[in-house]
């Protein structure tokens, strides 16, 4: 079907529902507004060649369509310099459903300006309705790069996914949150290195305050009862008969969780001591991150926050 060089549409182009069996070309196309193509569930069993004359700006509806192969143009350039391919604005393009096998032409889209393209389906949102979105063209775009053998694209697109959620969907706040923390720490399991890299940030961090405080008199002390020992253990001279205290292995014991080395079970910081309280607050936040980074890693590795 060719709607290309030269055609001009004074009102909506409706196929919806059609079934073509070969290509179907905008090439030079000029479409009207405020609505462009109505294309909804329309079978294209070649590729759709998008390349209109200038920059549409009415709507166009591709809602469960199906083609082989999409050919757009992204070789020109909006009234900013940026790549475009003639695609109408944000809320005027319709993708839910839309699904093909790839991609053609000599000026294809990376995949940011493809998430640009995606995000352009979302409802412009308002202060009280939230804007429309839908998990089907980012999951189709991946599927899409993934068959090409293009797994960074795929997982770039998997990430934007998750990320728009947040920036477009209905999320409730505490939802957000989460959202906003498995992405700044693992990408959403997609880079779970990124949680062990802040783990140890978190272990150094520990191993230098508690090596300064090794060097502070009476604030590390023993745990345990040293009255029988002479002389006595302190944190910087080793005695007979009590483990002597290491940085190294105390930061490991408050940082990582799944590892112990008994340096926490026998020496503390002293409460007592000139800013004890500030040592102390710093193994319980230590800890606590210690488990947080612990859990998001492994999570990561084993696949159970991404689901693809």
């Amino acid at each position: 079907m060719f709607l290309d060089q030269g055609f001009t549409a004074a009102g909506a182009v409706s196929i919806a529902g059609s079934r073509i069996g070969g290509s179907l070309s905008l090439v030079g196309a000029e479409l009207a507004k405020p609505t462009a193509l109505l294309a909804g569930g329309v079978h294209v069993g070649g590729q759709l060649e998008w390349a209109p004359r200038s920059p549409v700006r009415g709507l166009v509806d591709l809602e469960q369509a199906t083609v082989h192969r999409l050919d757009d143009d992204w070789s020109h350039r909006d009234d900013k310099g940026r790549p475009t391919a003639h695609w109408p604005p944000a809320g005027q393009l319709r993708l839910q459903g839309f699904t093909y096998d790839g991609f053609g032409g000599d000026h294809q889209a990376p995949w940011r300006q493809r998430l640009d393209w995606i995000r352009r389906s979302h409802t412009t949102a308002t202060a009280t309705t939230p804007a429309a979105f839908a998990a089907q063209p980012y999951e189709q775009l991946a599927r899409a790069y993934r068959q090409a053998g293009q797994e960074t694209e795929a997982r770039q697109v998997a990430i934007a996914r998750r990320n728009d959620l947040r920036a477009y969907g209905s999320l409730t706040r505490p939802r957000k949150i989460g959202n906003w923390l498995l992405d700044k720490t693992i990408r959403h399991g997609y880079q779970p290195p990124r949680a062990v890299g802040l783990l140890v940030a978190v272990y150094v961090a520990v191993l230098l305050v508690f090596w300064g405080a090794q060097h502070q008199d009476g604030v590390i002390l023993p745990a345990k009862d040293t009255k029988t020992i002479t002389p006595g253990p302190t944190a910087l001279h080793c005695s007979p008969g009590y483990p002597c205290f290491y940085p190294a292995g105390y930061a490991v014991d408050v940082v990582v969780p799944i590892i112990n080395l008994r340096q926490a079970e026998n020496w503390h910081p002293s409460g007592y001591a000139s800013w004890g309280w500030a040592y102390i607050a710093v193994g319980w936040v230590a800890t606590g991150l210690g488990w947080a980074f612990t859990t998001l890693a492994v999570a990561g590795y084993t696949g159970l926050v991404r689901k693809d």
